[in-house]
């Protein structure tokens, strides 16, 4: 719960590592390492025989495919440890932030150097932000800025085909249909040739004049695109300055506490200092592997099919090739049931979580939606558990910029499902979670974990499982309804609550949990010792 409650990425490993148990994806995992061993166990023999038979072709390709596995394997190890290690990270500074605000000298200077590390950050995000529209914008109107020459050459050309603004094929075709001229004299046959001809001329048919109205429009569009650009260069300038003023105040307020009467607060400012350096060696492992292992993944693919292409034409004995290409769709079809089993379990749960929440958030707070996010899989994203105005969502869905979003979230905007839109909006319209808020989105995720484990399955791999559930003051930072209801609710999570609570906190509920209650215990803690002693209450 104390994962889950918080409002950071340390929730993200603690509901991915629920969702893994309840859901036993251990289970396929195990027969993904079996079909595995299998799969190695007929290379080997596949080798021997290319061996003999001289083909070293598919043998290369095999050991191409076990050496590329191995590295996505271990650069998903390495990728989950960075994130591991992120999290312990950004704890440890927590830490330090906490013993600083202990004394007041350093409480007033610490809490100046989180008011201006965030606005550094913010600054950031708005410049990054800055330079993405920059980007954008020289992307698909830049050429306007370079075009002069080739417009000039092509109104150059173009001009000894002088034609009337105005006049067109629809024009003149309209004068021989009437069979009068303008001035109402009757056509002859000659002025009817002469009509006739003349369509070549115009546009649309006449190339040249369509070419003259296509050179008007863009050098309208020049000044418009020049103007933009100049507006993002002068924002991502104001930003620049106002990025190192931050940091500056950020080098001004960390030397301070160095400098301060605290006997350890230079020791605790060259904590920080590594740990800042740490975290910047681990972001850039986390930006990094995700592309490498996806690089990976469409090599191995690639190879796949180009070996299994070979085995076809290749005279390698057909019971080989045949069991070869078994184990690789078995492969494939264990996979895709592991990402569908989770992909049900995923969409089943957040119906409970919203349902639950509902259930527990008090009349203030109508109009707050919980999700949690299962479409998009860019890592410290999927399993995040957000809160947001659901009334925010749906004219943000028809105003988003999706490849600026996709970009930003490590998400493939050519295969953007609604599914897909409908949780980067979301994550674009996330607010903020107090103590209690946080609280009261754990426990209805906690209640949705107990109702689907315990629940009948389609499939017989996750079965049902039933978890007695152990929760320790639930209620500190709750009030009003979300107290009251939550309190409600408590005795359905599961056929055997185990509550940890202190007499205060257990009156303040009383009256709506004592009917459930079966026994009571007390803990005493002993002095001076780290130990308790239970007892009957």
């Amino acid at each position: 719960m104390q994962k889950l409650a918080s409002s950071d990425e340390r929730s993200v490993e603690g509901v991915k590592g629920v969702i893994f148990d309840i859901t036993n994806q251990e289970k396929l995992e195990y027969l993904l390492d079996v079909i595995k061993s299998v799969e190695q166990n007929i290379n080997k023999r596949m080798s021997k025989v290319n061996k003999k038979a001289n083909n070293r072709t598919i043998d290369t390709m095999s050991n191409n495919i076990e050496v590329l596995d191995n590295k996505i394997k271990n650069n998903k190890t390495i990728l989950q440890n960075a994130s591991d290690k992120l999290i312990k990270c950004d704890s440890e500074l927590e830490d330090i932030s906490t013993q600083l605000k202990k004394y007041d000298e350093t409480k007033k200077l610490e809490n100046k150097r989180i008011e201006a590390d965030n606005n550094l950050k913010k600054t950031e995000k708005t410049m990054q932000k800055a330079v993405d529209n920059f980007g954008i914008e020289l992307n698909t109107s830049g050429f306007a800025l370079v075009h002069d020459k080739i417009l000039d050459d092509a109104q150059e050309m173009i001009n000894s085909f002088d034609i009337p603004k105005g006049l067109n094929v629809p024009a003149v075709e309209s004068i021989l249909k009437k069979g009068k001229c303008i001035c109402g004299e009757e056509l002859s046959d000659k002025k009817i040739a002469i009509l006739n001809s003349l369509i070549d001329l115009l546009p649309p048919d006449n190339l040249n004049s369509a070419l003259s109205e296509q050179i008007d429009s863009l050098r309208s569009n020049q000044e418009k695109a020049r103007n933009k650009l100049s507006e993002y260069r002068s924002t991502i300038k104001d930003l620049d300055i106002e990025e190192a003023k931050y940091k500056d105040a950020l080098i001004h307020y960390r030397s301070q506490i160095s400098l301060s009467e605290r006997d350890d607060s230079e020791e605790l400012e060259n904590k920080r200092t590594s740990l800042f350096s740490n975290k910047a060696e681990l972001k850039l492992q986390i930006d990094r592997l995700p592309d490498e292992i996806k690089a990976d993944s469409i090599k191995v693919t690639d190879l796949r099919d180009q070996k299994s292409s070979l085995l076809e034409m290749s005279e390698l004995s057909d019971k080989l090739a045949e069991k070869w290409k078994f184990v690789s769709k078995a492969k494939k079809a264990t996979e895709r049931l592991r990402d569908d089993l989770q992909n049900i379990a995923l969409q089943k749960i957040n119906k409970l979580i919203k349902k639950t929440y509902k259930e527990i958030t008090e009349k203030s707070e109508i109009g707050r939606d919980v999700h949690l996010i299962h479409n998009i899989n860019t890592p410290g994203i999927k399993y995040r558990v957000v809160n947001y105005y659901a009334a925010s969502i749906s004219n943000y869905i028809q105003n988003a910029n999706w490849a600026q979003l996709c970009k930003k979230y490590g998400v493939d905007f050519r295969t953007l499902s609604q599914s897909q839109k409908t949780e980067l909006a979301i994550l674009e319209n996330a607010v903020s979670k107090s103590t209690g808020q946080s609280k009261v989105v754990a426990i209805p995720f906690a209640k949705a974990i107990l109702d689907y484990s315990c629940s009948k399955k389609e499939d017989e791999i996750q079965g049902e499982k039933v978890y007695p559930f152990l929760i320790d003051s639930p209620f500190g930072e709750l009030s009003g309804g979300n107290l009251q209801n939550s309190a409600r609710e408590l005795h359905s999570f599961s056929n055997q609550v185990i509550l940890m609570i202190s007499p205060d906190s257990y009156n303040m509920v009383k009256e709506h949990i004592e009917p459930y209650v079966k026994c009571k215990m007390k803990l005493d803690k002993i002095p001076f010792k780290n130990q308790s002693i239970i007892g009957v209450y």
